[in-house]
């Protein structure tokens, strides 16, 4: 079966894969020091656009941070999600200089090999403060997402160069799309 497999998929076109996709975007990862957050990352930069790099350990985000630069800008941020005044430094920091964000990615979590019985409370608590952390990065990235061009930092508005009904069109279906959220 697997011989069939094999041999229906080399006779399948293959597809080209864009690197235009990511062009002039910039991803925040939340937990992307290592793992799919660093390999996500690096595939935005590899593809044209910037990361900002939020975790935990200062030396694998500063480690994460030079490697990803080789190939494009690359920020990271240093903090312990589970402390709010750490959470609202970041949230100030995001808003302030990366509010031209375009893609978010949460991959931040713990791994403590204990079983479910052995966890205690102050373990809990501090789960608790990362998903609330992370609610509220999610809530600080997407208001500057939404912001309309001519108001995030370091983009441009062009009104009125070449407008058509179909981009305004378009333009109508966007703004539609984010009173859904």
């Amino acid at each position: 079966m697997s011989r069939i497999l094999e041999e229906t998929r080399s006779m399948q076109p293959k597809q080209e894969q864009t690197n235009a996709d990511f062009l002039d975007q910039k991803l925040v990862a939340v937990g992307g020091s290592s793992g799919m957050g660093r390999e996500t990352a690096a595939e935005v930069l590899a593809a044209g656009g910037s990361a900002v790099i939020i975790g935990l350990d200062k030396d694998r985000v500063d480690d994460t941070v030079n490697t990803l630069a080789k190939d494009g800008k690359a920020y990271g941020i240093t903090a312990d999600l589970a402390d709010r005044k750490q959470v609202d430094r970041v949230r100030q920091q995001l808003a302030d200089e990366h509010a031209d964000a375009t893609l978010l990615v949460n991959v931040a979590g713990f791994f403590i090999p204990k079983t479910f019985l052995e966890h205690d409370g102050p373990f809990y608590d501090s789960y608790l403060e990362l998903d609330r952390a992370i609610f509220f990065i999610t809530q600080t990235v997407l208001r500057s997402m939404l912001r309309p061009p001519k108001h995030r930092p370091g983009s441009e508005h062009v009104s009125g160069l070449g407008g058509s009904r179909r981009s305004s069109a378009r333009f109508r279906r966007r703004r539609l799309g984010r009173h859904e959220l």
